[in-house]
């Protein structure tokens, strides 16, 4: 644990940094910003706000932007000084027109995947990953996003706290905030929703991944699978010459654009429907109340 950190210095110009990542996956997927804040559920003026740097997405948001979008929720700190410091990101950057694949293929497409692109003589590993729960559907992980993620959140980290036998002001010293905001964290409600920050602040100051403070929910299935298949992708591409890089890119293309209309179908919105958008923005109603999250 590590109280000594400067989190102003790894701050610096941190929004730019998030919302020069936000536009070039959005621009990847070929979408305007006004699509994508409708399948955030925000305001296009919001949404800008994201991509100019003026203001930071709450970690739910990030959470629905890394699922519809299959990046990993790192991949918003590129080039940013949590870039020099995090272990996650050493490998995320150059998989990133993988990321729709690597986080929403089934276990069969993916290793059948990646024994395609292996290079001649390289044997496809066997992994482990976490089964989904019976119940689970992607609209189900977006609506609990949405609902009471909060909830899961606050109680993992008063149990983590007591874990490691720490008072809330320590932590919150830790994590740079005051001790009247952390112990908002700990409050079981959806209103206490704090910033994407947090979740780099607290690699850094504990050393430990976030994704088990979501334990309990869909999404921390989801993201503990994509870093399984992250790590497992990864090591695969280091050992790949240009040629097999690209080859493995042109073989994903067609895969990465049927995953993208299918996130599109379970969100219940037309990627082509971009002039009922326009028509209702021109309106003034915010689009976003007409996406459907029901299963």
């Amino acid at each position: 644990m590590n109280k000594a950190i400067d989190f102003n210095y790894y701050e610096q110009d941190i929004g730019r940094y998030i919302g020069q990542n936000l536009a070039w996956v959005r621009r990847l997927l070929t979408i305007s910003q006004q699509e994508l804040a409708c399948l955030l559920g925000v305001s296009l003026s919001q949404y800008k706000k994201y991509e100019q740097g003026k203001d930071h997405l709450k970690i739910h948001l990030a959470g629905r932007w890394s699922v519809l979008t299959g990046s990993n929720l790192y991949c918003l700190l590129l080039g940013s000084k949590y870039h020099e410091l995090l272990p996650q990101l050493s490998y995320v950057d150059d998989l990133k027109p993988l990321n729709l694949l690597i986080s929403r293929l089934d276990l069969p497409s993916f290793r059948s995947y990646l024994q395609l692109i292996l290079p001649e003589g390289q044997a496809l590993p066997y992994w482990h990953e976490p089964a989904p729960d019976p119940e689970f559907s992607w609209t189900r992980l977006m609506q609990q996003l949405d609902g009471d993620y909060y909830v899961h959140i606050a109680r993992n980290l008063r149990a983590w706290r007591q874990q490691q036998h720490l008072t809330q002001e320590e932590v919150a010293e830790y994590l740079g905030i005051t001790s009247a905001t952390y112990a908002c964290y700990e409050r079981e409600n959806d209103i206490n929703r704090f910033s994407l920050l947090m979740a780099p602040r607290f690699s850094l100051a504990f050393g430990s991944n976030t994704w088990f403070l979501g334990q309990g929910t869909y999404y921390a299935w989801y993201r503990v699978r994509q870093e399984i298949r992250f790590q497992q992708l990864q090591s695969h591409w280091r050992l790949m010459n240009p040629e097999q890089r690209q080859h493995a890119l042109m073989l994903a293309e067609p895969l990465r654009q049927r995953l993208w209309q299918e996130s599109l179908a379970w969100l219940c919105y037309p990627l082509d429907s971009r002039e009922e958008i326009q028509c209702k923005s021109s309106q003034g109603i915010d689009p976003s109340s007409t996406i459907q999250t029901g299963a």
